[in-house]
């Protein structure tokens, strides 16, 4: 169920989550959707009569089970429900499950930083102060899991800049500076993301290279390698492939001796884009063997949080980039076939790129009816997600199977302007 990009952004929304108030939640997705409340209680695995007593008030207190249906439905971060994390609950050890995060965060965030941003110094500062930030990256993840990075960018870099204001202007003991630090670096990373998927390439560099210089200043590799794989995926995306290729074996260097299954075989993966791109197709397989031989999807003790979205579904799209990329359309499709079986409907937005994807891989073998039926079926989706990097790929690929001049092809355009996405 995809309801607009901006539905849980919107202020009586957020407060009406705050405070557990369903009735004006499902009222509010009404109105912005027309969504019915049979299709509400399908994609929630709950019933319509449920559905029905939530929004006439007659019930007030959904059991845990409805309200993580709900969310999950709803496109809603289960933590802005006072609920934990949904991608952390299958895997997150017991101990890490007591940090649930308080449902009137979804309030405050997104419309100013969990503490006053100011031109004044911040007196004093304490591990729960850098608590909340990082609690606020995570709600930003789950959002951009759902929606995209564009209505995200202004969240993310006043979180990046109320970190920054702590450690530069706080006064706090040497251990709180430096957990201040080190979720400085993991909210910049995260601006760095969020301006990517925006297609804001300069500002995504400019945050990647200040997490980077963070992560060096507190001297913690397991962080820098993070931002060396996201540097390495934006070089590769640019076309700085050699810059990409470094990025990636600086990465591994640093990883060398303490790094867990999934991080070795991310780096690796990294790499082999890099070299997809330049054409050295034995470079490229030596570097999915090795990545596929090494790669893991349990969980690692030693796994740190960030690893966390490489699963099966996003290692079997980085092989199809690459395969692709090396120009073997058709084991890319396939490759793209399987990343999508894997998904099962997790990440809304990955779930449209590998779509996009597979449209792409179709084309280049010239089936062109196939690919303008998967581009068809995306355009509901295309015009709600908040990505202008998945969205500006797509229009392209539009215009170029119009070029074909086929009877799908007319009929994809027409959706397509009809929806918005093209002139």
């Amino acid at each position: 169920m995809m309801l607009p990009a901006g539905f849980v952004l919107q202020p009586d929304v957020r407060a009406a989550l705050g405070v557990g108030d369903w009735r004006s939640v499902l009222r509010a997705a009404v109105r912005v959707s027309n969504v019915s409340q049979t299709a509400i209680a399908a994609a929630a695995g709950i019933s319509r009569a449920q559905v029905s007593r939530l929004m006439s008030g007659r019930s007030t207190e959904p059991s845990l089970r409805t309200v993580r249906g709900l969310c999950d439905a709803l496109g809603i971060p289960r933590q802005m429900a006072g609920l934990a994390p949904a991608v952390a609950e299958p895997e997150e050890p017991a101990t890490d499950r007591r940090a649930f995060i308080a449902g009137t965060l979804g309030a405050l965030t997104l419309t100013t930083p969990v503490l006053e941003l100011t031109d004044a110094p911040t007196p004093h500062v304490g591990l729960d102060d850098a608590a909340k930030l990082r609690s606020l990256a995570t709600e930003i993840v789950q959002l951009d899991t759902t929606h995209g990075g564009d209505v995200l960018r202004e969240a993310a870099v006043r979180a990046a800049a109320q970190a920054d204001t702590m450690l530069q202007h706080g006064h706090y003991p040497d251990r709180v500076g430096r957990e201040i630090q080190a979720t400085l670096t993991e909210l910049s990373e995260l601006a760095g993301w969020v301006q990517y998927d925006a297609g804001q390439q300069q500002q995504a560099r400019y945050w990647y290279q200040q997490a980077l210089t963070h992560a060096q200043l507190i001297e913690d590799p397991r962080r820098e390698v993070v931002v060396l794989s996201s540097l390495s995926m934006q070089a590769t995306f640019l076309g700085r492939t050699r810059e990409a290729v470094q990025f990636a074996q600086r990465g591994q260097k640093l990883a060398a001796g303490w790094a867990p299954p999934r991080v070795q075989a991310l780096m690796l993966l990294r790499e082999a884009a890099g070299w997809a791109k330049t054409g050295d197709h034995h470079e490229v397989e030596r570097l999915l063997t090795r990545a596929r031989t090494v790669y893991h999807p349990a969980r690692h003790d030693d796994d740190p949080p960030w690893v966390w979205f490489l699963d099966e579904a996003e290692v079997a799209s980085i092989e199809a980039t690459c395969v692709a990329d090396s120009g073997d359309h058709t084991r890319a499709e396939t490759r793209f076939r399987a990343a999508l079986a894997l998904q099962r409907g997790l990440f809304p937005r990955n779930e449209v790129f590998f779509r996009v994807r597979l449209a792409e891989e179709m084309h280049a073998q010239h089936n062109t009816r196939d690919a303008c039926t998967q581009l068809a079926e995306l355009i509901p989706h295309l015009t709600v997600l908040s990505s202008s990097r998945l969205r500006r790929r797509a229009v392209q690929l539009i215009h170029a199977v119009h070029d074909q001049h086929t009877t799908s092809s007319a009929d994809l355009v027409e959706r397509a302007r009809t929806a918005g996405l093209i002139a």
